[in-house]
């Protein structure tokens, strides 16, 4: 049964972990914004007076407000860090390990830095866990995992049986699924923050899940935002070029960073101003090559269909990409409703009878419990259906087979069961969100029917095929998985993650397997955004395309 713990005092919670799972603690955490930081640091403060006490951290992403490093510096900057981060807590692990402070009794194992942020850390180097972002869930158990512990939201009316991920859903799921499944001895803890937008879809779980939620006042923090970063005229020009790839009616994926931004901008520029935008297309100088390329996989005309987002992360630019209509193209989680959407035969969301000849006619006959949950969620059946055996049944009717092969149950369905419109189509599935107090605020603030549009789920759906391959084939239509690297050779192969030093700038993440998932979808590309030159302040500038390069992340 789930506790409460209401007490600013974490030291009664840290003993019943430690009396539960003994003195080898190996705490699983989400990446980025999820990390519950006040009972991180409490556990954290306990290992470090406690040298008995092996406390393993396993996560990704540990996020750190700018520090200082004068007192002239600090004049400029912590009216800024005022503003921006107000009393969002830092990360003492994180904080330690900048500064290659650890204990000998504390390890930190992440499997993505912030770009470019450990490569002075020797103990994250040598700690660095090799592995793709689509499977961290399972690397994060293999590691011993015994603890897992996130950030949580409740909903509007308080504590009920449900509460919401919100933000991280992307391994939490599939970690605390392998630790049941295990039957290793091991706890899982919520921590409530209220600033968090409640997110429903996979995000919204049982409190079962949870020993323990820590619901306390003072730990309703401001939520970490991430400043955007400035776009220079290359990254522009980079963004630009890439738009004219986005196919209308498809899909996008696109990570975090300046070069993202650019394309952001060019993808609202060619759909708001069209004509503006298609002069930059005639003045940038389109080799014939990038001409033919956006004639086949792309184009440059409005957004009519609109796009859908599949990605791993849920940037602000996606908000922008809504807000400027966009990203509206909606999906549904049945894959014949699905492949009637892709071939026209469903007109807005109005639900006509025939739509069931349809369905049946794509092979869609005897009905489960899992697909009828389905179909009512998306509004095809009235509320009340159920199912009792192989029957159908609604209150004041006779049962008929549960069966859309046969006519008769269709014509049934149609007189007693058919819903009027389709309803929660999802224009984005994300796995995590993470970027300004702007975005935050924006989700937090949408109707419960449009937040609905945004549903957060984990990466082993969103990075891959394999749990519902012809579903999200059918979803995933003209998909454009845009990414960024460091340096590319001339037979084409990227490194984005690390250097041929062995030193690590950031991590795999879902790049790899995003790159595969174009290779494995009809109509799909991968784009890789890469600036030609890096510079920097008194060197000569660099070029980022060479003939070999000694680390690879994408082979050619």
């Amino acid at each position: 049964m789930t506790q409460f713990h209401r007490s600013a005092d974490l030291s009664t919670l840290i003993d019943q972990v430690i009396g539960t799972l003994g003195k080898d603690i190996r705490i699983g955490l989400p990446l980025g914004l999820g990390k519950p930081t006040e009972f991180v640091n409490a556990l954290y403060q306990r290992a470090k007076a406690d040298p008995t006490l092996k406390l393993t951290i396993l996560t990704a992403l540990s996020l750190e407000k700018p520090k200082p490093a004068s007192s002239l510096e600090a004049a400029f900057l912590n009216p800024v860090l005022e503003r921006v981060w107000g009393d969002c807590p830092d990360l003492q692990y994180a904080v330690d390990q900048t500064q290659n402070a650890l204990p000998p009794n504390v390890q930190v194992r992440e499997f993505y830095f912030r770009p470019g942020s450990r490569l002075k850390s020797a103990s994250a180097q040598q700690q660095y866990v090799c592995a793709n972002y689509t499977f961290a869930a399972r690397e994060v158990f293999n590691q011993g995992c015994n603890l897992a512990a996130q950030l949580i939201c409740l909903p509007d009316q308080g504590v009920q049986d449900v509460v919401s991920l919100s933000c991280n859903p992307d391994t939490s799921i599939e970690l605390v699924r392998c630790l049941k499944a295990s039957g290793r001895p091991h706890m899982v803890i919520g921590q409530v923050n209220k600033n968090l937008p409640y997110m429903a879809g996979d995000a919204e779980v049982s409190t079962s899940m949870f020993d323990h939620l820590i619901e306390v006042d003072a730990f309703n923090h401001t939520l970490f935002s991430t400043p955007k970063t400035p776009v220079g005229l290359a990254d522009y020009l980079i963004g630009l070029r890439a738009s004219a790839l986005i196919k209308d009616g498809g899909t996008l994926q696109v990570g975090i960073g300046s070069l993202g931004d650019a394309l952001v901008h060019a993808l609202v520029l060619r759909h708001t101003q069209n004509t503006d935008y298609k002069k930059l297309i005639a003045n940038v100088g389109f080799t014939p090559r990038e001409l033919e390329l956006t004639a086949e996989e792309g184009g440059t005309a409005p957004f009519e269909k609109g796009l859908y987002a599949a990605t791993e992360m849920f940037i602000d630019g996606f908000v922008e990409l809504y807000k400027a209509g966009v990203l509206k193209r909606k999906v549904y989680d049945h894959w014949a409703l699905q492949s009637l959407f892709n071939r026209g035969e469903i007109e807005g969301e109005q639900i006509r009878p025939d739509l069931l000849d349809k369905l049946a006619e794509l092979g869609v006959r005897e009905i489960d419990e899992s697909q009828l949950a389905v179909f009512k969620r998306h509004g095809l059946f009235v509320s009340e259906l159920s199912l009792n055996g192989i029957s159908f049944c609604l209150p004041g009717a006779a049962p008929v087979v549960a069966n859309l092969a046969d006519p008769t149950t269709r014509q049934w369905l149609c007189e007693h069961a058919l819903g009027d419109r389709l309803k929660n189509g999802a224009v984005l599935h994300g796995g995590f969100f993470l970027g300004p107090a702007s975005m935050y605020r924006f989700l937090r603030d949408l109707s419960a029917n449009e937040r609905a549009l945004f549903q957060m789920t984990g990466v082993e759906k969103v990075n891959q095929l394999d749990l519902n391959p012809v579903l999200y084939k059918a979803q995933r239509r003209s998909a454009r998985f845009v990414n960024t690297g460091l340096m590319v050779t001339l037979s084409g192969a990227v490194a984005s993650d690390g250097l041929d030093s062995g030193a690590v700038i950031s991590g795999v993440g879902g790049q790899y397997n995003f790159v595969a998932m174009a290779h494995q979808l009809q109509g799909a590309r991968s784009v890789l955004l890469i600036r030609a030159v890096r510079e920097q302040p008194g060197q000569k500038p660099l070029s980022n395309v060479l003939f070999n390069y000694g680390h690879c992340t994408i082979p050619r």
